[in-house]
């Protein structure tokens, strides 16, 4: 009985715990930044580990830069840097007002995770994030620059 009832909540914990984890997650790395290596290293192994932690690949947008890869448009990047698979794309898109309020309308607040180099690894409601081509304030109803 004492196995029995142990075992219900265990499954009533984890049934809990994968709810309570955002479905999607949106990573965004404008140009702005200081150095463009660095900060696609930071991205990609944000990816990796997004996955690691089990999020499906087509539940993490990224958003980066002009919105290529970067061994794309630097093939010298390290091979630690890409995918393992050569057919398999990193960055969604690229990391402006547009795309961001586009992401941010296909998906509630409460299933949704914003990763930013600038900031972190949060975005405080309120704050405006720099992109590629100007600024977006955030709060819960996603409203724009």
């Amino acid at each position: 009985m004492l196995k029995r009832n142990t075992l219900i909540l265990l499954l009533l914990c984890m049934g809990l715990m994968a709810n309570a984890q955002p479905r999607h997650v949106v990573l965004v790395t404008p140009t702005q930044t200081e150095n463009v290596h660095e900060a696609w290293q930071k991205t990609f192994l944000e990816w990796e580990r997004l996955q690691k932690e089990g999020y499906a690949r087509e539940n993490i947008t990224v958003l980066f830069a002009e919105g290529h890869d970067l061994y794309e448009t630097l093939p010298w990047v390290h091979m630690r840097y890409r995918p393992d698979n050569p057919n398999i794309k990193v960055t969604t898109a690229a990391a402006t007002v547009e795309n961001l309020q586009k992401a941010l309308k296909e998906h509630s607040p409460e299933n949704l995770h914003i990763w930013t180099l600038q900031f972190g690894t949060e975005i405080p409601a309120g704050a405006k994030l720099r992109l590629n081509d100007g600024e977006i304030k955030l709060n819960t109803e996603h409203t724009n620059k």
